[in-house]
């Protein structure tokens, strides 16, 4: 999924129907006919980019919320170290650790994951932003403030840290999948945003604007 000066948009894949990108997106196929002027509802073709309501890229949730669904708040003063058993950082330039503060809870589910994760023999877990100290602002994000966040790339087939979008020849679907089941196995509460549409059809991710080359992790109490 793509965002352009008004709208997010979406490459249509092969196998798309109007209806399922509809169904993916939140929406209905009536309206992306509107949206993009479709003569032919039945006419999409791969490769194809499609417009979608604005109402998908403002659908993000309030990751500044309480860490738990009780609300407490929960301190966000413990450190990712850059790297440890199963996991590594793609953010080497972030070398203090400043982008990479979570409350003690979440910091030792990611750790416990990467744990998990090291027993698989598959690359380490890629961890990326998390919130700064404190959950101060933390721009260009929207979120990032909440210390139960965090940001994972995909998996590449070549087992590098090194970008892939879900729509790369490079990009390890399968990996990638064992990855967010194992989150869901190990945290049954999690959010998982990626634009990856086999992984959302799967029940697996949701879809949000921005996110085709990395997964967003978000768990709360």
């Amino acid at each position: 999924m793509g965002q352009s000066a008004d709208n997010p948009t979406y490459t249509v894949q092969r196998d798309d129907t109007l209806s399922k990108i509809a169904k993916r997106f939140g929406t209905t196929w009536q309206a992306l006919k509107v949206l993009n002027n479709l003569a032919d509802v039945n006419k999409i073709a791969p490769g194809q980019v499609l417009k979608l309501p604005a109402a998908v890229d403002s659908d993000h949730p309030d990751l500044a919320k309480p860490a738990t669904s009780a609300g407490k708040v929960a301190p966000i003063d413990t450190q990712l170290p850059s790297s440890g058993p199963g996991f590594v950082i793609y953010n080497p330039d972030d070398a203090q650790g400043s982008d990479r503060y979570g409350t003690r809870g979440f910091v030792d589910a990611l750790k416990a994951l990467a744990a998990s994760w090291s027993t698989t023999g598959a690359a380490p877990i890629s961890y990326g932003d998390m919130s700064h100290r404190n959950g101060t602002s933390f721009p260009p994000h929207k979120g990032h403030m909440s210390g139960r966040e965090v940001d994972i790339r995909p998996f590449r087939k070549d087992g590098r840290n090194l970008p892939a979008r879900w729509q790369d020849t490079a990009y390890d679907r399968l990996t990638t999948r064992r990855l967010v089941e194992l989150i869901k196995q190990q945290q049954p509460n999690a959010q998982v945003f990626f634009n990856d549409p086999v992984l959302h059809d799967a029940g697996l991710v949701k879809p949000l604007a921005g996110h085709d080359n990395h997964l967003h992790l978000q768990i709360y109490d």
